[in-house]
């Protein structure tokens, strides 16, 4: 069996589609292109501001051409996705531009540090007729889809209560790089994932978000590095994240649990993303702790799961259920949230 067939996502019916990526620093060194390998996509060609960045991670990845400036990858007609994976800045003018030229875009998250800014691109490529989508990679990460699975299968009945922990070392590991210097860094860099994961879990957004923060003594990031966040549901659910980011910790770890009206689930995710987790029980199989199998890993499957996602709305004219469209309720929330810390308040959503 070769390593194509091994993919934790099924191959879109087609997928051939020409990929060109706009940056070539650390999340496309460490996680596109891997997984663009492993799947056996089609990456045409690298572009970033850097040359010599660009120049190094095609000669690293095999990709036969490179470029400093963007604009080379949209006048190819053999590239249809353009996957941007830069810092915020400079984001909506590239979309805008890939856009107008016809081509579909994968984005990373957080989609925009600006609501504004996401909506008039949702907007751009809805004018275009082309597919914009976010990389909501925690979605397709194999434990937490097992988790919507579970969900959705109606196991644990009605759900009320969803809990998440996230515990990092980034402080001493990133505190002296640009990253250290993003107003509320926790929030719009780790947090969106799990403030999103809250939604794609329940199926819903919600309309009351509370958050506070604290720093740690001595710590390097200029932003706060200890988050509590709890939202309201209209439904009545509530979801509560933790997030904890300390020097002296040797490792990390998330913890999450759901709790429905006909069972409990568990689960855990060990250092590095190791070891992950879940079991559950419930009142149809009174006594059974239920431990599902688990195949593949977050790095790198989830990442071509959501470029396979991008190419399947491509191929039925729909929207991504990781959409531009969508991830505007996400970006209101992550939003929300940074309201409710600069105002120590309340926020209605």
């Amino acid at each position: 069996m070769t390593e194509n067939e091994q993919l934790l996502y099924k191959r879109p019916v087609k997928w051939d589609y020409g990929i060109g990526i706009v940056g070539a620093g650390g999340i496309v060194n460490g996680a596109h292109l891997p997984a663009y390998r492993k799947a056996g996509l089609n990456v045409a060609a690298i572009c970033d501001i850097n040359d010599e960045a660009a120049e190094q991670t095609a000669g690293r990845w095999g990709v036969t051409d490179h470029y400093s400036d963007f604009r080379a990858l949209l006048e190819r007609d053999d590239i249809q996705i353009i996957d941007i994976a830069i810092p915020n800045e400079g984001r909506i003018d590239i979309v805008k531009q890939a856009v107008a030229a016809g081509k579909h875009i994968l984005i990373q998250k957080p989609f925009a540090h600006r609501y504004e800014q996401a909506v008039e691109m949702v907007q751009a490529a809805k004018k275009a007729g082309v597919r914009l989508a976010v990389n909501q990679n925690a979605r397709f990460a194999p434990f937490y889809a097992m988790v919507k699975r579970i969900i959705d299968s109606g196991e644990l009945g009605e759900i009320y209560l969803l809990t998440h922990e996230m515990r990092i070392n980034q402080d001493a590991n990133m505190g002296e790089t640009w990253f250290s210097k993003i107003p509320h860094f926790l929030i719009i860099d780790y947090e969106i994932h799990h403030i999103d994961l809250m939604r794609y879990w329940s199926g819903q957004t919600p309309v009351k978000v509370y958050a506070s923060v604290t720093k740690m003594a001595g710590q390097n990031f200029e932003s706060e590095m200890t988050a509590l966040t709890t939202m309201e549901f209209a439904s009545g659910l509530r979801a509560s994240l933790i997030a904890v980011d300390t020097q002296q910790a040797d490792d990390n770890f998330f913890r999450f649990t759901v709790e429905g009206s006909k069972g409990s689930l568990y689960g855990h995710i060990g250092n590095n993303y190791s070891s992950p987790s879940i079991e559950y029980t419930t009142k149809d199989h009174p006594g059974e702790r239920i431990r599902p199998a688990m195949e593949g890993s977050w790095f790198p499957d989830a990442f071509y799961g959501t470029m396979f996602e991008l190419m399947n709305s491509i191929n039925e004219q729909r929207e991504a259920s990781i959409s531009g469209e969508d991830n505007i309720h996400t970006l209101r929330l992550l939003h929300g949230v940074i309201e409710s810390i600069e105002t120590q308040s309340l926020v209605y959503l």
